[in-house]
């Protein structure tokens, strides 16, 4: 929605573009100066834990801009959601490689792209449709998805061990596998 209804919002409150370029640079200068610190620390979260915790902070961020109208309020809701952005993203795309055998990974990866790519279609649409008849509802509904996301990236990301990897138990003691089949 920081495409679509944003700017809207941002007319509506009595702001320019010119703010609203400022938010965007703004989130593009902490992507670029502080994901891959970001990155080094969330690495040792479980990927759950590190997916979770960013799409809740790009939602609380997304929230915040129902708060009111100040400027200090907007740059507050952006880093917020930056921030989420750059705990959550990196985990989230490297999420699907982890966990594919390695003869499906490219489907994994597709599978995992594609209802992002749907959510850049129709996301800005529904958002602008939203917001045209409660400026307010759009955020909140944002919100309220969030919480679901969140839901399910919790319950749906388990650690699962890739079908091409060997687990300990199919081998034995002397490091070999079980299987007898030469």
């Amino acid at each position: 929605q920081h495409t679509s209804v944003l700017p809207l919002q941002i007319k509506s409150d009595g702001h320019g573009v010119a703010f609203y370029s400022s938010l965007l640079s703004l989130n593009a200068i902490m992507v670029i100066s502080l994901e891959l610190l970001f990155t080094k620390y969330v690495q040792h979260l479980p990927g759950k834990v590190a997916v979770a915790l960013g799409i809740g902070l790009v939602g609380v961020g997304m929230n915040l801009y129902v708060a009111g109208p100040s400027m200090a309020m907007y740059v507050v809701a952006t880093v917020v959601w930056t921030s989420g952005e750059m705990i959550g993203t990196p985990t989230a795309s490297a999420w699907p490689g982890r966990v594919a055998p390695e003869h499906l990974r490219g489907s994994y990866i597709a599978a995992a792209a594609f209802p992002m790519q749907i959510g850049y279609a129709i996301g800005p649409v529904l958002g602008v449709a939203v917001w045209q008849a409660s400026s307010a509802a759009v955020w909140w509904l944002s919100g309220l998805l969030t919480v679901g996301a969140v839901a399910a990236t919790l319950v749906g990301m388990g650690e699962r061990p890739r079908a091409d990897q060997d687990s300990d138990s199919d081998r034995n003691s002397d490091g070999n596998s079980d299987d007898n089949s030469d």
